[in-house]
């Protein structure tokens, strides 16, 4: 029966451990196309669209001074700061940059 338990334990423990690893912290690097009310489409470098939620954790940056969510607008070069995985990421951040995000 302890066997059992532990063996049961176990499992419960690997399962929870895979799915917290399947989120990681990424950052993306691009072009806006889109800006929602709670996302943000992002073309990167490599050509590859990505949709981004925001929420009002998420921090906006111009010359690492804080701004106005409304201050982001397609065709801005952006660093974000952003958590989940491929298909589902949050941002925490969001940094418009100077220069050239090549995603077009």
């Amino acid at each position: 029966m302890k066997k059992c338990i532990a063996i049961v334990l176990t499992l419960i423990g690997v399962t929870t451990a895979t799915a917290l690893l399947a989120y990681e912290d990424l950052r993306v690097i691009g072009r806006v196309t889109d800006v929602e009310n709670s996302s943000l489409r992002v073309k990167t470098k490599e050509g590859k669209d990505v949709s981004i939620t925001t929420d009002n954790k998420t921090a906006y940056l111009r010359d690492q001074k804080t701004i106005d969510a409304s201050e982001v607008k397609a065709g801005q070069s952006v660093v974000i700061q952003a958590h989940g995985d491929n298909d589902n990421l949050l941002a925490s951040e969001v940094r418009i940059v100077l220069g050239s995000a090549k995603g077009k």
